[in-house]
């Protein structure tokens, strides 16, 4: 049966029975972030359902109130978790008829991992046989308790800059525009959407000293992921991406939220380096349905 959280004490439940596991990080983010208002430009609504052995699986929905953003819904369980297919393609049916242009439709997001994934794109097939999705297989990170503990210890006399750089903070009205006009992935909605981010989530921004403009910055999505990490060309090769990347994660850990992020398979140099870098820890591959 498919429950929604309808109360305060519906979101804690769920917000304690996800906590401290590291494949339900956003889905445990997006709870917390729907039960205290934290991106107010959401209307958030959250289902979820348990198997025949208790476990759960959180369908979370991610409506902006702003026109034009992409309808975003997240799906999280443990992989580990066996799911009954009937009961899967019930609860996508349900779910299909509870919100009206979410599936089927172009410009949707479905993030997932397996074996969610699978379940929900054999039924999407069914469902919709002239419409083929797209895949964006990513590799997913997030810092375990003691990496967070040594990024705060490694940066406590703060995170130097080469000559000629300073840090600052990202402003929504000055900075939204050149951070959405570099976002590959950005969309019609994407311009005043990242102005939410900014106001309502930690960013990282780096500036040049002689002219103020901004040379590197980070931000974090509505569900806690990082999210477009860029250096200008004109400004790479000094680990000003480095830096930004560690300077968001400090300011995630001390507000009490666990840093992640999602890497798609394609982008190698990245993949290495957080491969290598001591303070992520690989999930797993997981699927960005669209």
């Amino acid at each position: 049966m498919l429950h929604e959280n309808l109360t305060s004490e519906d979101l804690d439940v769920g917000i304690s029975e996800t906590e401290n596991i590291p494949y339900v990080i956003n889905a445990n983010r997006s709870l917390k972030f729907q039960k205290y208002r934290t991106f107010p430009e959401v209307a958030w609504r959250s289902f979820w359902i348990r198997n025949d052995k208790g476990k759960r699986v959180d369908l979370i929905v991610r409506p902006l109130l702003i026109p034009e953003y992409e309808k975003f819904i997240l799906m999280s369980s443990e992989p580990d978790i066996k799911l009954d297919n009937s009961h899967m393609f019930e609860v996508f049916d349900k779910l299909n008829k509870e919100i009206e242009g979410l599936f089927g439709v172009e410009g949707s997001i479905i993030d997932c991992f397996k074996p969610v994934s699978d379940l929900f794109c054999e039924w999407h097939q069914k469902k919709f046989p002239n419409m083929q999705l797209v895949n964006r297989p990513c590799f997913s990170y997030y810092m375990s308790e003691e990496q967070r503990t040594r990024l705060l210890e490694d940066t406590k006399d703060g995170i130097p800059l080469p000559e000629g750089y300073y840090w600052d903070e990202a402003d929504p009205e000055k900075d939204a525009k050149i951070m959405f006009e570099t976002w590959k992935l950005a969309g019609p909605g994407d311009y005043e959407g990242m102005k939410a981010k900014i106001r309502n989530l930690p960013s990282a921004m780096i500036r040049v000293k002689e002219t103020g403009e901004p040379a590197a910055f980070e931000v974090v999505n509505p569900i806690g992921s990082l999210s477009h990490q860029f250096t200008q060309p004109a400004h790479r090769r000094k680990g000003l991406g480095a830096a930004v990347e560690k300077q968001i994660c400090v300011k995630l850990i001390k507000k009490g939220m666990v840093p992640c992020k999602n890497v798609e398979d394609d982008n190698l140099n990245v993949i290495k380096s957080s491969d290598k870098n001591p303070y992520w820890t690989k999930k797993a591959d997981s699927e960005v349905q669209s």
